[in-house]
């Protein structure tokens, strides 16, 4: 996922994704330090766990990037009026005053541009986390049936906690339309009665191994 983290303190153990390294798993942390763990079951289930509640709700981080969101536009539209201004000033009066303040206003429209940019991809990347927490257990329960292998019967059966197939770690390298043409697909399936005995997993998870 992308940095949600609101300060400096925060980023030290906010974690963005993580790889398992043999022996250790490698946390990327949004303070950029590096961090690596012992390669264990409950590692890396603590860690999905604090993936998870990162992106439950971030609402403080999505209303600080409306707000960015709404002064790069109000300062794209301030920008864009004074180029304008400016530009007919130097068809009237060419100057290089002038044109140094188109210089400046080309310059600050840019980086208002880029700003915006910047804010959507991580608003995005919000309501895709939302998306796959929203239904992760039915997207598991979808993908498990191209993952079912036949197994031995025993007399006691024993009780086995199941893995995801799909977790919040490897959403961070899915698009939210990834996402959510799983969902769609779950949706439609169950209102047009449509039974798959065998999902095909890698329609949908092409990097999964």
């Amino acid at each position: 996922m992308l940095d949600y983290a609101l300060d400096k303190e925060e980023k030290k153990t906010f974690v963005l994704n993580y790889k398992s390294l043999g022996e250790y798993i490698q946390v990327n942390v949004a303070s950029g330090d590096d961090y690596s763990v012992p390669n264990t079951k409950d590692n890396e289930k603590n860690l999905l766990s604090k993936m998870e509640e990162q992106a439950d709700d971030p609402w403080q981080f999505v209303n600080k990037q409306e707000k960015r969101k709404k002064s790069a536009i109000g300062w794209l539209i301030y920008d864009a009026a004074f180029l304008i201004l400016n530009t007919v000033m130097m068809c009237l009066d060419p100057g290089i005053l002038t044109g140094v303040c188109i210089g400046l206003f080309l310059l600050a429209g840019s980086a208002q541009i880029v700003a915006l940019k910047d804010v959507k991809a991580k608003l995005d990347d919000v309501k895709k986390h939302e998306l796959f927490l929203r239904h992760k257990i039915s997207i598991n329960e979808y993908l498990e049936k191209g993952n079912c292998n036949v197994k031995e019967e025993t007399m006691v059966p024993v009780k086995e906690e199941k893995e995801d197939i799909l977790n919040i770690n490897d959403v961070h390298d899915m698009t939210y339309e990834d996402v959510s043409k799983i969902v769609t697909d779950i949706q439609r399936d169950r209102q047009l009665g449509i039974d798959r005995p065998k999902v095909l997993i890698k329609q949908y998870l092409p990097n999964k191994k």
